[in-house]
């Protein structure tokens, strides 16, 4: 819901969930995640409108991060760095999807994610060090961009990256930030030209960078000895 309103820039409490085809609204016991879909078999109960495959994915790999974090952060021993994890989790893929098909990184959910980066502060106690990694991740890609406007004429980084690299910035530290701008450029770099090559994406049109930052902030934030070995062989010693 989260995904399919705030670009539009409807609310996500008001209205309730209903059908796009008939418009009947959705009782709550037709909405639970994943049950509902499966029971109804993906359609709406007064109309048997379908609904979209991407409502049941989305809250399966939301449940199953959440499981992984639970393994890792028990909820009840930990509350505070396991609702840190899943709200960073949810943003970032609630931004992924975003950023795939409206190229979009919204500011309102940055402001979300901004707050769970200052529990993540509060629980680290480096405030100094992860302050820095906020003033990197944001004036960094901002000047780069800025440059490149002046010297081409065209926009380099949206807004909405350079504020997503800035919070960014305040959970991986100045370090880990770098590796991120590095990383995230690279990957990018290679999968656009892949894509462009299979005739995925056309040159000429813009295309979504937030994927390939957050898919390098999620294996330095879930998954840190994977991206420790991922650097070390990008980065033999």
């Amino acid at each position: 819901m989260v995904i399919y309103r705030l670009p539009l820039g409807m609310s996500v409490v008001k209205p309730r969930s209903s059908c796009t085809v008939c418009g009947r609204t959705i009782p709550w016991y037709e909405n639970i995640p994943l049950i509902s879909y499966l029971i109804l078999r993906g359609k709406c109960s007064h109309c048997g409108a379908k609904f979209s495959i991407r409502y049941f994915l989305i809250e399966f790999m939301v449940g199953i991060v959440f499981v992984l974090i639970s393994l890792n952060v028990h909820p009840f021993l930990e509350p505070l760095k396991w609702i840190m994890l899943a709200t960073i989790a949810s943003i970032f893929i609630c931004h992924f999807f975003i950023d795939l098909e409206h190229h979009l990184l919204l500011d309102s959910l940055n402001v979300v994610l901004l707050i769970a980066a200052l529990i993540n502060i509060y629980i680290s106690g480096d405030y100094s060090y992860r302050l820095l990694g906020g003033a990197i991740g944001f004036f960094g890609p901002f000047l780069i961009s800025l440059a490149f406007l002046k010297l081409r004429g065209k926009v380099g980084l949206g807004g909405g990256d350079v504020k997503l690299f800035g919070v960014l910035g305040l959970i991986l530290g100045p370090f880990g930030i770098l590796m991120n701008l590095f990383l995230s450029s690279f990957v990018g770099s290679i999968l656009t030209l892949i894509l462009m090559m299979t005739k995925g994406i056309d040159k000429k049109n813009p295309f979504a960078f937030g994927p390939y930052i957050l898919l390098v902030a999620s294996f330095q934030i879930f998954a840190p000895e994977l991206f420790a070995k991922i650097s070390h062989f990008i980065f033999p010693d």
